[in-house]
């Protein structure tokens, strides 16, 4: 009976120091804090937000490695609500759907080919956490708005090279090269500056096939096929 009372008076102070322990290891891990993150776009006329998606990954100090969320679609006023660690620095990856969408940072030639149900990654930002902050922190990502246009190689070119510039940037000449003209079937050039574009199409061995100049609006994705 003895050894009884003593085993369960053991066992009772493991209980209380694991509790204690754990209230202890509890109270060092970092608080999570609401952020609301909010696309914004300075043309966003005709864009559906959800075609933006956010990744958001967070390190919450130096004795902590870095953890990330899966993609998430903005909501339709282009809103994305996560939770990380208070004093975190925050990173969030912009990728979309939507090709009329430029990179983060963009130039003025700057671009990107997008095939169907693919996403094009715009780019990153940085944000830190403040260990003293009211919830929900608010954090605005500003988007540019562009324009691109339908790729559609002529009928007796099977494989080759997509050319496409500015008339006025003649040394900034952007390639996109394909090795089966079914490869280019529904693909777009985004992340366009609007305005005028010189597109070719050009075989191998350098002979030009066809050229056109194509106008593109903001928001719009210009399809020059015949």
């Amino acid at each position: 009976m003895r050894r009884l009372i003593l085993i369960l008076g053991t066992l009772a102070g493991i209980l209380c120091f694991a509790a204690a322990t754990n209230d202890s290891l509890r109270a060092f891990e970092p608080q999570l804090m609401k952020v609301r993150l909010k696309v914004l776009l300075d043309d966003p006329r005709g864009l559906k937000f959800e075609k933006v998606y956010l990744q958001v990954c967070y390190r919450a100090g130096q004795e902590y490695t870095a953890a990330c969320y899966n993609d998430v679609p903005s909501d339709s006023s282009g809103v994305v609500e996560t939770r990380v660690p208070r004093g975190s620095l925050m990173s969030v990856t912009v990728s979309s759907y939507d090709p009329t969408v430029r990179h983060i940072g963009a130039t003025s030639t700057d671009s990107y080919s997008l095939t169907k149900a693919s996403l094009a990654i715009l780019g990153s930002v940085e944000f830190q956490i403040p260990n003293k902050a009211i919830e929900p922190i608010e954090k605005d990502i500003m988007l540019r708005r562009g324009a691109a246009f339908t790729v559609c190689p002529p009928e007796n070119l099977e494989q080759g090279m997509l050319l496409f510039r500015r008339p006025s940037d003649k040394d900034v000449l952007q390639t996109i090269w394909f090795r089966e003209r079914s490869s280019l079937d529904g693909t777009v050039v985004g992340g366009l500056e609007a305005g005028e574009w010189l597109v070719s199409y050009v075989r191998d061995d350098g002979t030009k096939i066809s050229s056109q100049r194509v106008t593109i609006s903001r928001g719009e994705v210009a399809n020059p096929c015949p």
